[in-house]
């Protein structure tokens, strides 16, 4: 009875080490297959980690353009308000120039080249007539050397070129320069106490007429220019 028994339990504790043998093997087998899965996981948390910086990065970088973006934009919505009221005053300004073109091409009528030819011929010209000569050769675009300004150079250079009325009526006032300004305005104010009417500009265009007609319109196209000058000055993209 008692072999029985114990033959039971023995039956009973090989049962138990065979059950325990396979979850100790199952577990084992499990373990491996978690350490598997830990490791895939680890991998792609890996890559989301990447991805999540990658995208971090882009973002911020993004911002960071989309603050340049919007200083631009409100950068050049001021430059288009600029820009707007420069153009408007051009315009106004252009409008305001095209009398004094008008007056430059019409002064040129009051030139003969007779009258040019017998200025060129005389060996000393009145004075009056020598100084709007000058003024003229300042402005004259084969005047290369200004501070050559004697009669014998104004005389060949300016009143020696056979084409002169020509290119004084096709004359390109966005070529000229600050300096040909500068001395004609200084010759003016020689011109205005040689003519004896210092202070008193509005006189010395008939003062001038009187000392030669062509003298005049060679004075008046000189004055228009320098208007002309003043104005395109004016409208300059600053």
């Amino acid at each position: 009875m008692k072999n029985k028994t114990l033959e039971r339990k023995v039956h009973r504790l090989d049962g138990g080490c065979s059950t325990l043998e396979k979850a100790g093997k199952e577990t084992a087998d499990l373990s491996e297959v978690l350490a598997e899965k830990n490791e895939k996981i680890k991998e792609k948390a890996s890559i989301v980690e990447a991805l999540i910086a990658d995208i971090t990065e882009k973002s911020k970088i993004a911002g960071e353009q989309q603050a340049i973006a919007s200083k631009k934009k409100d950068f050049l919505a001021v430059e288009s308000v600029i820009i707007a009221k420069e153009e408007e005053e051009a315009a106004v300004a252009l409008e305001a120039a095209i009398p004094a073109f008008e007056e430059a091409k019409s002064a040129l009528k009051e030139v003969d080249k007779a009258e040019i030819t017998e200025i060129r011929s005389l060996p000393q010209p009145p004075i009056l007539v020598q100084l709007v000569c000058t003024l003229t050769y300042y402005l004259y675009p084969s005047a290369k050397k200004l501070e050559n300004d004697d009669w014998a150079t104004v005389k060949q250079i300016l009143l020696g070129d056979v084409k002169l009325l020509s290119v004084l009526q096709n004359y390109d006032i966005e070529k000229l320069r600050a300096d040909p300004v500068r001395r004609a305005k200084a010759k003016l104010i020689e011109l205005e106490k040689k003519a004896g009417c210092t202070g008193e500009p509005e006189r010395l265009p008939g003062i001038v007429k009187t000392a030669n007609k062509a003298s005049y319109g060679l004075y008046t196209w000189v004055k228009a220019n320098l208007k002309c000058y003043e104005i395109y000055k004016s409208v300059e993209p600053k």
